[in-house]
């Protein structure tokens, strides 16, 4: 099975050093990011291979979900979207600069109300796990910047990895 991970596209969030439990759309960066995306996995595909996309629910990962659909000659409507591909829930520290707030041990961060790294790992390794699962067809999962790490492990692929401009990821 072929499996890429995507980052969604650039959103709108205006101050990307705090955190935020807001739920912005992709920017035109974003969905200029996600075209130049789409064209190197339909290379790397080939032509008539159909993939599977499974995206987070939330608007940024959705539509760059949609957007890859398109320019991969998919359906927009095929696009699945599943909630253990969410980001980590750090509403508790919505407003906070990211760099302070991750300072922080994860006892810390978990006593003041966000998601246990072990639970985000959990979710991400059943998701895993589930998709491994007699699937011979290439795969694209949208997620979200904190998934990277956790995936790659699960896909046992070195970290830190620097992704590409355009957030594209081939696992496997």
């Amino acid at each position: 099975m072929q499996l890429f991970l995507i980052r969604h596209g650039q959103d709108l969030n205006s101050d990307k050093d705090r955190l935020t439990d807001a739920d912005p759309p992709l920017s035109e960066l974003g969905k200029e990011q996600t075209t130049n995306c789409a064209v190197k996995i339909k290379d790397t595909l080939g032509p008539g291979i159909a993939p599977v996309i499974i995206a987070s629910p939330r608007t940024r990962t959705m539509q760059t979900a949609t957007i890859l659909a398109v320019q991969l000659g998919e359906d927009p409507a095929s696009v699945k979207s599943d909630a253990r591909l969410r980001e980590r829930d750090c509403a508790a520290y919505s407003g906070q600069l990211v760099a302070e707030v991750f300072s922080h041990t994860e006892e810390d961060l978990v006593s003041g109300g966000m998601e246990p790294y072990s639970e985000l790992q959990d979710r991400l390794s059943t998701f895993y796990d589930e998709l491994l699962l007699g699937n011979d067809t290439p795969v694209i999962i949208v997620t979200h910047s904190g998934n990277i790490e956790p995936f790659m492990k699960l896909a046992h692929i070195d970290y830190p990895y620097t992704l590409e401009a355009d957030n594209f990821v081939r696992l496997k």
